[in-house]
């Protein structure tokens, strides 16, 4: 990664509610800005797991990467004061 690209030390907004998504169900890692997609990952918050493709364009029995919540990103989302995980 080129220096300066993570700046941050906490999630924006936009992060956290990406990451309350794959909190109830994992989707493809395209679907997410691929920046916010490593910070996710460099914070140890997500993780990329390949799955079969949602995608109807895809043969049968491609892969992509799907974002999955780690248990670290759960606490995070729990420990913030945010109504992210509203249901």
């Amino acid at each position: 990664m080129s220096p300066g690209v993570h700046k941050r030390t906490k999630p924006s907004q936009h992060a956290m509610d990406c990451l309350a998504r794959a909190y109830y169900e994992p989707f493809p890692a395209q679907e997410v800005y691929f920046t916010v997609r490593d910070k996710l990952m460099l914070w140890g918050y997500a993780e990329l797991v390949d799955m079969p493709s949602p995608y109807k364009t895809h043969k049968p029995g491609r892969t992509v990467p799907f974002l999955v919540i780690t248990d670290a990103g759960r606490r995070a989302l729990e420990e913030s004061h945010e109504t992210v995980l509203r249901q």
